[in-house]
This record gives C-alpha cells, sequence and structure tokens, in this order.
C-alpha cells in the first residue's frame, strides 16, 4: 500500500474529503448548508484553488452531505457524481431521514417523523442537477484521479464510496467511529439496512481497502471493522 494525502475538511460534524489527483482534486461530499462560507475558508488554508476541484462524488443524498454543493458546484465549476437512484432526490432538494438500524437510529428516526415541518426546514438544501450518474463501479482515471467509484448499498440504495489505489476507501455513512454507550462504534446507527451495510463494506475489503474514512467520526483501518463486526 502506497501513502496518499487525504486532505479533511471538517464541516460541523461531517467530514468531506479532497483526494489529489494529475490535475486538481477530487471533493467526496458537503456538509450542512450552514458550513458553505467554512467550507471555502477551510480550502484556502490548506492552499487549493476552487477551480482545482474537477470532479464532486456525493456517497448519498443526505442534508448533512450535500447541503453546500449547489455553492461548491457554482463557485468551483466541477462536475457532480452521485448514484442513479438519488439523482432525482439530489435535483428535487427532497428531504430524506434513514431508518435507525440501531436505537440511537431508530429513536431519532422517530423524533424526526414525529415533527415533519421541523425537520424539513433543519434538514433542508438547496437542489443540484448532477453531472455524471453512477449505477455500476467507474474509474476515475481518465478523471485524472486513481481511484475508483464503487456502489456500496446499505446506507441507502444508492450509496456510493471511492476506493483509492492506495487502499483508502471513503465510505459516508457506511461505517463510523464514534463512542457509543462507552464503546467505540463502527457500525453506522442509520441506514436502509445493516446486514447490506455490512455486506458492503466486507466487499471493500475484499476489493483492497486497506483504510476507512467515515464522514462521522476519524479514519480506521480495515482490522478494526474486522474486529467488531461481531459485536
Amino acid at each position: 500500500m502506497t501513502s496518499e494525502r487525504i486532505h479533511t475538511i471538517l464541516l460541523g460534524n461531517t467530514r468531506t474529503f479532497l483526494v489529489p489527483g494529475r490535475d486538481g482534486f477530487l471533493l467526496i461530499d458537503g456538509g450542512h448548508r450552514v458550513w458553505g462560507n467554512r467550507f471555502f475558508r477551510r480550502l484556502a488554508k490548506i492552499g487549493v484553488q476552487p477551480h482545482q476541484i474537477r470532479l464532486a462524488v456525493i456517497t448519498h443524498v443526505h442534508f448533512d452531505h450535500v447541503g453546500t454543493l449547489r455553492a461548491v458546484k457554482n463557485v468551483c465549476g466541477c462536475k457532480v457524481a452521485v448514484h442513479t437512484r438519488e439523482a432525482d432526490l439530489l435535483a428535487s432538494g427532497r428531504v430524506d431521514i434513514p431508518p435507525g438500524t440501531m436505537s440511537l437510529g431508530r429513536l431519532l428516526k422517530r423524533m424526526t417523523d414525529c415533527f415533519p415541518e421541523v425537520t424539513s426546514g433543519v434538514c433542508a438544501f438547496d437542489p443540484v442537477a448532477a453531472d455524471l450518474l453512477i449505477s455500476e463501479p467507474l474509474d476515475l482515471k481518465k478523471y485524472g484521479f486513481e481511484a475508483r467509484i464503487v456502489p456500496t448499498p446499505g446506507h441507502t440504495q444508492g450509496s456510493l464510496s471511492i476506493m483509492t489505489s492506495a487502499g483508502n476507501a471513503l465510505v459516508g455513512d457506511l461505517a463510523v467511529n464514534m463512542p457509543w454507550l462507552g464503546r467505540q462504534c463502527y457500525r453506522s446507527p442509520f441506514g436502509d439496512s445493516a446486514g447490506e451495510m455490512k455486506a458492503s463494506m466486507e466487499k471493500l475489503i475484499t476489493e483492497g481497502a486497506r483504510r476507512f474514512y467515515p464522514a462521522h467520526g476519524r479514519p480506521f483501518d480495515a482490522a478494526k471493522w474486522l474486529e467488531h463486526t461481531g459485536e
């Protein structure tokens, strides 16, 4: 496995990532819409010009991953890639809250369902038309990146992950790295299917993933996932 510099831009509790390429950067996700200005300030701090972002890949269309996307696309002029199944969701700006796969997720899901107007206001995002619709693995070499996009359903049916040639997998909410009830949790508390999320993670490991970059929590080695999947 070769070394690779991946820049992290923390927007609230969501981590977005910049992967270097031949002529620019690959952006993975955005944060809540309130963090638009912070995104561009952090970009300047690490010495990246907006026009250097060539492509933005959205792991899934939830408000904390696409809230800054319209501003990013307008300012950076980059193309946007999303799974075919979630293109309409992104283009309409429709809020979708996933079911819970653990007690915490189920509790929060019930709360959001009880207050739909509040949820719609807090979770709102501006609609964006995608340029690339993904339904199968896509090699990004022609875009200047030693990486590929891999469909990884589970958190949502249209979830995508990005696997780099160095063995780094940027997985959105397919996994997390956060404390829960005094223990470190790597399984996402939200999602359509816990079983599918587990299968997608195992697929990435089989295909060479050695280190995971979740949107919530610090990166962790694949060995940690394998150690905790029996929990």
